[in-house]
């Protein structure tokens, strides 16, 4: 192997540790999707509980 390289093992190791704490990360603009999501969902029910009324 010349200076600098690594082998194909390593490249797969730190692949998977990446692909692992991507999973977890929430970037902004995800965070701010669900949040809209969620008031979404709280409107719509309480406009479904005031038809049923």
């Amino acid at each position: 192997m010349g200076s600098g390289s690594i082998s194909h093992a390593q490249v797969i190791k730190k692949t998977e540790e990446y692909r692992k704490d991507q999973v977890f990360a929430v970037s902004p603009v995800e965070e701010a999707y669900l949040d809209t999501i969620k008031a979404l969902e709280k409107k719509a029910k309480k406009k479904s509980k005031e038809k049923k009324e």
